[in-house]
């Protein structure tokens, strides 16, 4: 959700009410287990962020709902990725809200076009999108996009291993704990394990880097 600067912008929809309510940090609510809550300034103002684990959405939905309901018909909110579709009908019958449903390499390539002084404007762009599993698209300066290539082993392989082989019940803590605590060593064949620390260097690799 978007505010400007000086705090003005939308408020009056229950939805924007409650994202408001549990992003706000001083005085804010304790946010149940799982959630996360980020306010990122833009030029354009401040971003609210709320994430929530997709199993406590009929949570999210009670709780908007006891607010009240809208004033002034369905607010439109952009959706974007694999729950966007499935929990469509669920969300906007519960939220008040009218999804616009954005794909999701298309949403990557759009962002990509926000910024237009940035290093990639008017440049092609080959992107690595990390998600259940990991696609390869090509954008081109006009925002245009094509899936070129992708492997089925992303985060949903993380996952499946972190559930198999750990005591983390948490996606967002095992990830926390490999970027602390993990040594990619243990577990992979690095690029010193073949050439060597010194002559990966030569090379232009670092040593550390995962082989393959």
């Amino acid at each position: 959700m978007v505010e400007g600067s000086d705090g003005s912008g939308p408020g009056k929809h229950p939805l924007e009410a409650f994202v408001r309510s549990m992003t706000c940090a001083d005085g804010g609510r304790v946010l149940p287990g799982g959630w996360r809550r980020a306010t990122v300034s833009t030029p354009a103002g401040a971003v609210r962020v709320l994430v929530l684990p997709v199993s406590d959405i009929a949570q999210a939905i009670r709780e908007v709902e006891a607010l009240g309901p809208p004033a002034g018909g369905p607010l439109r909110v952009a959706a974007t990725g694999g729950g966007a579709l499935r929990h469509r009908a669920e969300l906007e019958r519960g939220l008040g809200a009218q999804l616009a449903v954005v794909k999701e390499l298309e949403a990557v390539a759009r962002g990509l076009l926000t910024d237009a002084d940035g290093p990639l404007a008017g440049e092609q762009a080959l992107v690595c999108n990390v998600g259940t599993g990991v696609s390869l698209a090509s954008v081109d300066a006009q925002g245009g996009v094509e899936r070129v290539s992708g492997s089925g082993i992303g985060g949903a392989t993380f996952w499946g291993l972190v559930r198999r082989l750990t005591q983390f019940g948490d996606f967002d803590e095992a990830v926390a704990a490999a970027h602390g605590s993990g040594r990619l060593g243990a577990a992979d064949t690095l690029v010193e394990d073949i050439y060597g620390r010194e002559a990966s260097k030569e090379i232009g690799l670092a040593p550390d880097l995962v082989a393959g």
